[in-house]
């Protein structure tokens, strides 16, 4: 439908723009919660439960000091 009154489509177009903030306010809202049940979520982690990995030898990691000598066949 055609609005050919300048005036009506004005607010025709002030209306929309109306519901599209609302719709983007309502997101916005939506992912503030989101946010702050993550940061929630976070601060009730606790660290101690995990391991760092630097407390762990990776997979296959010969340390230096455990490793007596190399069986290597040394030719002159």
């Amino acid at each position: 439908m055609a609005v050919e009154d300048p005036e009506e489509q004005l607010e025709h177009d002030t209306e929309e723009l109306d519901d599209r903030i609302d719709r983007v306010e309502a997101h916005i809202d939506e992912s503030k919660g989101k946010l702050k049940a993550r940061q929630e979520d976070a601060d009730d982690f606790d660290e101690e439960e995990v391991d760092a990995p630097e407390d762990q030898d990776p997979a296959g990691f010969d340390d230096p000091e455990e490793v007596d000598e190399l069986d290597v066949d040394k030719e002159a």
